[in-house]
């Protein structure tokens, strides 16, 4: 994947991809948009996505991502959507997110696992879509010191993986 360097839109969404998201993506500078919501992806965002300077849509909603988000976001500077909704994210939101001052939509809900203060550079009046920040009952308080876990709910129900280091493009049955 990271040799296709010229890409320009990487959308595979709701194609049941399973694996980790590579980080062999930040190799894809000229990427404006990465859909990959509504598949089975597993761990976490990788670092390397700060690389991607021209995305403008990034869009990993409905996955099975975990961890934290990395504070190399806030180097996508040209985002205008955010989607990271019902995935198990944790964590506190980087304070360099509030460097993403085009994105016309954070939507980050229903990622029980996100916790902790708002950055004083996150403008949450400005956030739209269905569910901003809803599904979040952490958000603006104390991290507690072992993440909630995820109910069934707050992602799609499907088959575990054996999460290969790259996203596998066979739809599963």
């Amino acid at each position: 994947l990271g040799t296709l360097t010229n890409l320009t839109s990487l959308w595979l969404d709701g194609n049941q991809l399973t694996g980790t998201l590579p980080t062999e993506l930040g190799a894809l500078t000229l990427l404006g948009g990465m859909e990959l919501f509504y598949n089975q992806l597993t761990g976490t965002i990788p670092s390397e996505i700060g690389a991607l300077t021209s995305l403008q849509m990034l869009e990993l909603g409905y996955n099975r991502l975990t961890g934290t988000l990395p504070s190399e976001m806030g180097a996508l500077t040209r985002l205008g959507i955010m989607d990271l909704q019902d995935n198990r994210l944790t964590g506190s939101l980087p304070s360099e997110l509030g460097a993403l001052t085009s994105v016309a939509g954070y939507i980050i809900c229903n990622n029980t696992g996100l916790c902790g203060d708002v950055p004083p550079e996150l403008d949450l009046h400005s956030w739209t879509g269905s569910c901003a920040t809803e599904g979040i009952p952490l958000l603006g308080s104390d991290c507690p010191t072992s993440p909630p876990t995820a109910s069934p709910s707050m992602s799609p129900t499907v088959a575990p993986s054996s999460s290969p280091t790259e996203p596998t493009f066979t739809p599963t049955s």
